[in-house]
């Protein structure tokens, strides 16, 4: 039995299968010819031969390990859009401006981190279990980090900016998944927060078509 390695996300689409190497911070495509070798040994019935060892050559199949491996978890799909949504009221605070400054002062340290040990850290973050997945709430707590996100002079980056939010949002007693999502042809990666079906920090038409590899 043949099973995709822990380090590696994916996404099947009907375009193409999609990988996120997490160790390495980076996507990429199989080989042309290789993914009806790859899809068959997902389905428990691998083809035999020279392709199915140069999956294996590649890593992007191993022997399936006796023990339990932890379940990705899956991405409800997305439906809203926080910002779509925004009537305007938000307005941003001198305190509220301040915190959201910090927050991406904390996101960047731990980007610097690597990929790996980020996504490591926020998964296993204190007080999530207990914390508060209310759309409604994320939703007024999202705006107003968006509203004083304006005023930090910090170059816009999706993950930067997730990751901050995030932060922002687990000072206030509430959690969101942090979700990357690909389009294979032409490729185009992105990621963004959500609570629920509710996209907190993007629009819906940039969410849209885009396939959930990874739901942190």
């Amino acid at each position: 039995m043949l099973s995709v390695p822990a380090r590696l996300a994916y996404v099947v689409t009907q375009d193409a299968a999609v990988f996120l190497d997490i160790d390495n911070d980076r996507y990429f495509r199989l080989p042309i010819g290789l993914e009806a070798t790859f899809l068959a040994a997902l389905s428990g019935a691998p083809r035999g031969g020279d392709d199915l060892d140069r999956l294996i050559g590649l890593g992007v199949l191993e022997p399936a390990l006796d023990r339990d491996r932890p379940e990705r978890r899956a991405a409800v799909p997305v439906a809203a859009s926080a910002v779509d949504l925004d009537d305007g009221s938000a307005r941003a605070r001198l305190t509220t401006t301040l915190e959201v400054a910090a927050s991406l002062l904390r996101a960047r340290a731990l980007l610097r981190r690597g990929f790996a040990q980020t996504l490591a850290a926020l998964a296993t973050r204190p007080g999530r279990a207990e914390a508060s997945r209310a759309p409604e709430t994320a939703r007024s707590a999202s705006l107003a980090f968006l509203a004083a996100r304006r005023l930090v002079p910090i170059r816009p980056v999706c993950l930067l900016d997730s990751v901050a939010l995030l932060d922002f949002l687990n000072r206030r007693g509430l959690d969101a998944d942090l979700v990357f999502g690909v389009i294979p042809r032409p490729f185009s990666a992105h990621c963004w927060l959500q609570a629920d079906g509710l996209a907190l920090n993007d629009e819906l038409d940039n969410l849209v078509g885009r396939a959930p590899i990874l739901v942190v």
